[in-house]
């Protein structure tokens, strides 16, 4: 396969360049995802620092991934009515609240509006007032039923409580913005994470100083610290065409690095260099630079501050502005070569010294004024 340069199109037809998507993935995308009852793979390779993801799923998406699944529309199309024993959340969805709450009352179960308000009032998850209600429920029930009583929970808080999303809808939500940024919409995958992050973020307490923390209030199919750094890349491709999305970046960069100050070294690294780049995004690029200086002073043995500075620098934050100052960039990238900085591996450092050097190489031939046999040349074809 030809080298793939950093700052050209990603070969997956994203449309964004090749660092801001499939780069630090492993092979280029060839087409879109398909849903898999597995965690979504993060953006960037998993470091050292970072806590262990091998989390299981909750059961509210496991329940969604089986709905989606080829085997259960496979099962509806040859076996409907084996497909019929099995309780999916679209097959509650269909119904309306009254056939619910029937339902609910066959099993003894209160599941009127004012019960579940008195229920929900200090609860954030619905599958857990679900659990509850079944645990309430003195017969055994078939596990049609048994899923019914928690799925059937979570419809019922999507009705009752639309203003105060459930922890299952909110899982739900970001899978949607997975599944928007896998047809293509980055801007509408960052919508609906920004509504996500929005009803998540006041519910963070000042003790939660890790991203792993926030497990007690909030699980979903995707570990919140690989989608927190999904969200931040895809505010900044989003950024490239709308300026909105990088107030939006520079905001979660500020609520991120204030909420999680035990988090580790990598993680805040990479988070102090977003807000860098958002704000040459928002067109302050002094405090941008700024930003940027201050973390290769604090940490003058990591590439990233070197990498971010130069990558701006060199190629500019936005395609519309274009190069801002090549020749620092490739002495920021020489500087961090000789000094040398532990990870310059892992950053590509040479390749991207040699990136910047040919794309300096070329804006200066572009630049130069015709020779005298360039204007001979050109006089001779306007004749003919």
């Amino acid at each position: 396969m030809a080298k793939i340069g950093r700052n050209t199109p990603c070969p997956c037809g994203s449309g964004k360049k090749y660092k801001k998507c499939c780069l630090g993935k492993g092979a280029p995308l060839t087409g879109v995802p398909t849903l898999a009852v597995v965690p979504r793979s993060p953006s960037a390779a998993p470091s050292a620092d970072a806590p262990s993801r091998e989390l299981p799923l909750p059961p509210h998406t496991l329940a969604r991934a089986f709905e989606k699944s080829e085997h259960y529309q496979r099962m509806k199309r040859h076996h409907p009515q084996r497909a019929a024993h099995y309780c999916t959340p679209g097959t509650l969805a269909r119904q309306s609240t009254e056939q619910l709450i029937a339902h609910f009352a066959k099993l003894g179960v209160d599941a009127s509006r004012e019960r579940y308000l008195r229920d929900a009032e200090h609860e954030s998850s619905a599958w857990a007032i679900g659990e509850q209600w079944r645990a309430s429920i003195e017969h055994t029930l078939s596990p049609y039923w048994q899923d019914f009583v928690t799925l059937g929970a979570c419809e019922l808080w999507n009705r009752y409580l639309p203003e105060r999303p459930s922890v299952e809808r909110l899982d739900e939500w970001m899978e949607d913005g997975y599944e928007r940024l896998w047809g293509g919409d980055c801007v509408g995958a960052c919508d609906r994470w920004l509504e996500v992050w929005a009803h998540l973020r006041p519910r963070l307490r000042p003790e939660m100083r890790t991203v792993e923390a926030t497990a007690s209030v909030f699980t979903a199919g995707e570990p919140v610290y690989n989608w927190i750094q999904d969200l931040v890349l895809e505010l900044t491709n989003a950024a490239q065409d709308d300026p909105r999305y990088a107030e939006h970046g520079r905001q979660l960069c500020h609520a991120v690095l204030a909420q999680f100050p035990d988090e580790g070294g990598l993680f805040r690294i990479n988070f102090r260099a977003d807000l860098g780049e958002f704000l040459y995004l928002l067109g302050e690029d002094e405090a941008g630079e700024q930003m940027l200086r201050e973390l290769i002073r604090d940490y003058p043995e990591s590439a990233a501050g070197y990498a971010r500075l130069a990558e701006v620098l060199g190629y500019g934050p936005t395609r519309a502005r274009g190069s801002l100052d090549v020749s620092r960039a490739i002495e920021l990238l020489e500087a961090a070569l000789a000094r040398p900085v532990e990870d310059a591996q892992e950053y590509d450092l040479q390749a991207r010294l040699r990136e910047l050097r040919e794309h300096a190489q070329y804006h200066n031939d572009s630049a130069m004024p015709p020779t005298s046999h360039d204007t001979e040349r050109a006089t001779k074809a306007a004749d003919s």
